[in-house]
């Protein structure tokens, strides 16, 4: 594309660095609305508030560093945003496990009409992420919907993002994740207690 651009006189274009940012700063708040940076509460899944943030459009799921709490006795996890109260939710890894994943519409490259009832693939979620093994069911009202139900829980599911089938290195076909399926397994706590202190006692906010 370089060579494209300079050929064609956008010698600018083709020096410029390369980056995948689409928005930051006052663009989130255009993108997202005001609300998206105004402080609110990092709240754990159990309702204890145990910090504060500029902004929930600055956390993703799964994210661990930046969220500026210190002295927990296990690190902590972004779980979920709730852009209506600004809150962020956060807890133990165990809380990011998902079995299975509701995600469409599909765009399908392997097949020209419906795909097969019921089949295996390997699924990806994030470009620099594992596969997962999994069994995926397309809806018999709208087959470009899909239900994945993966052979272990992964951690890597975020509604919004892309969800990607392989059947070994041919792309089956992908499409975005709609709503997830918490892992049953019980957690093993929020962990926001401090080293020393009993069991499920609140932690304070760096």
């Amino acid at each position: 594309m370089r060579e494209i651009a300079r050929s064609r006189g956008f010698d600018d274009a083709a020096d410029r660095s390369e980056s995948q940012d689409f928005a930051g700063g006052a663009g989130l708040a255009r993108l997202l609305g005001p609300d998206a940076l105004k402080p609110g509460s990092i709240v754990t899944t159990r309702g204890e508030v145990i910090g504060s943030h500029g902004g929930w459009a600055l956390f993703t799921r799964g994210q661990r560093h930046g969220l500026g709490l210190g002295g927990m006795a296990a690190p902590l996890y972004v779980i979920s945003i709730d852009p209506a109260s600004g809150s962020v939710i956060v807890g133990p890894r165990e809380d990011l496990l998902t079995r299975s994943l509701v995600a469409g519409p599909m765009n399908w490259i392997a097949w020209d009409g419906e795909p097969p009832a019921g089949f295996r693939a390997k699924a990806r979620m994030r470009s620099t992420g594992g596969f997962a093994g999994a069994s995926v069911t397309p809806s018999r009202g709208d087959p470009s919907m899909v239900d994945v139900e993966f052979d272990e829980p992964v951690s890597t599911a975020v509604p919004g993002q892309y969800l990607v089938l392989f059947d070994g290195d041919a792309v089956l076909g992908a499409g975005p994740i709609r709503s997830l399926e918490k892992d049953p397994r019980p957690s093993r706590g929020t962990g926001e207690g401090r080293p020393g202190s009993s069991a499920g006692a609140e932690g304070s906010p760096e």
